[in-house]
């Protein structure tokens, strides 16, 4: 915007200047006895002032609006002079062709073909009045014997002309270097926030590996306490219901407990060891039947399993054993504290549904209470020893290991636990 500026100064003062040396020559034209020169010389005064205005406005900060004055100006000279000579005018043309000039160089460049279809708009008016004979320019001028007074007053036009050209020159020139630089200094920026880009990128993948990996660690090692703290806590409260007045038969009981609880450990070891294997379904259930039939036995309870007709693998199978285990362990936990029920059994089966497992976990020790809500909330628990881990943490493994659902039915004095699953792709 600065040269922008600088060029319509320049314009303006150059105009300025040479419109007042016109003047003069007119003035002096008069000494000379040049025919119509005191007529020209008190027209002149009239563009002196427009000229004048426009150089005012400008220095008022107005720059859009003498920009359009200047331009106007050469407008009105070149259809001035048209009118006066005819359109075969030098003179007049020229003007006409610089205010486009000005126009493309001072003006939004929308105005471009708006000021060009008015200098086209200009010229057919004028002949329009010349044909119909409104009006008749005086072009005996144009084959009449010039003097040195018109070399003079061409030349001033050719200076003024040429020092417009050479502001317009500076200015295009101007504005190509300072794209040139910009662009230059944009592409360097560019390449330094690329880098720099790249470099954070690389930074942030990595901080987020090493996170994602802690978190990971950490989410696994996490689960699997709560699991054995779970197991273990269940476990102990059976020695506790068992601790008085040992006789034989309760020390081999309790050394029996023990021993559940030593493959309860290799279990969970196990498990941590081959917590991403594939794993046969089957092979889970019965494995989580014969570590559970002891208990079961415990309490009159009966432990029925249904496997699938066709046995098939699933991801993770470790963890899908310790979700069982957990609503397992809760069953017996359940039926321990109420004697008088008719129906004590424990059901589990699976079935395939469309890519998908599902194993069914029922029993009858009168379900949980229908005013409870989330059952699979933190600290949520029915037990009085118990510590709410155990349902919240099944459903963490099922959604976000296993990648599958677990939803609770309750009805006619039953618990359903129902466990979806998609198998592992052959």
């Amino acid at each position: 915007m600065r040269t922008s500026q600088s060029a319509i100064k320049i314009i303006l003062y150059t105009t300025l200047t040479g419109v007042t040396t016109l003047e003069l020559l007119l003035f002096l034209s008069i000494f000379f006895g040049s025919p119509h020169a005191a007529d020209r010389a008190l027209a002149g005064i009239l563009p002196l002032l427009y000229v004048a205005g426009a150089l005012y406005v400008f220095k008022r900060g107005r720059v859009l609006l003498s920009s359009w004055m200047i331009v106007t100006f050469y407008y009105l000279a070149g259809f001035s002079t048209s009118l006066l000579w005819g359109i075969n005018a030098p003179v007049g043309i020229l003007m006409l062709t610089f205010s486009l000039f000005l126009s493309a160089l001072l003006l939004p460049i929308k105005y471009i073909f708006i000021n060009a279809s008015l200098i086209v708009g200009a010229l057919i008016f004028l002949q329009t009045l010349v044909t119909t004979g409104a009006i008749i320019p005086d072009t005996a001028v144009l084959s009449a014997q010039s003097t040195f007074v018109d070399v003079l007053i061409y030349a001033v036009v050719l200076i003024i002309f040429s020092v417009l050209s050479w502001a317009v020159a500076v200015n295009i020139k101007d504005s190509f270097a300072r794209l040139e630089k910009s662009n230059l200094i944009i592409n360097k920026q560019k390449r330094i926030i690329t880098s720099a880009l790249n470099k954070e990128r690389a930074k942030l993948q990595i901080a987020e590996i090493k996170r994602t990996s802690h978190m990971q660690q950490f989410s696994e090692v996490g689960q699997f306490t709560a699991l054995l703290m779970h197991e273990l806590s269940n476990e102990l409260a059976v020695l506790k219901m068992n601790n008085d007045d040992l006789s034989a038969s309760d020390l081999k009981h309790t050394i029996r407990i023990i021993d559940e609880i030593e493959k309860l450990v290799l279990r969970s070891r196990k498990a941590m060891n081959s917590r991403c294997e594939p794993a046969s379904i089957n092979n889970l259930l019965s494995t989580l039947k014969a570590s559970y039939d002891y208990y079961c036995s415990l309490y009159k309870i009966k432990l029925s399993i249904v496997e699938l007709g066709k046995d098939e693998n699933i991801e993770n199978g470790q963890l899908l054993f310790q979700v069982l285990a957990i609503l397992v362990k809760n069953s017996i936990d359940a039926y321990s504290s109420r004697s008088h029920l008719p129906k004590r059994a424990v059901s589990i089966s699976a079935r395939l549904e469309k890519q998908q497992v599902v194993v069914r976990v029922q029993d009858w020790a009168g379900g949980i209470d229908s005013q409870i809500i989330g059952i699979f909330d933190d600290q949520h628990t029915t037990k009085e020893t118990g510590h709410g881990v155990g349902l919240p943490l099944s459903k963490l493994i099922v959604t976000e290991r296993l990648k599958g659902s677990i939803h609770y039915v309750r009805k006619a004095g039953s618990s359903l636990f129902i466990i979806k699953l998609p198998l592992k792709n052959n």
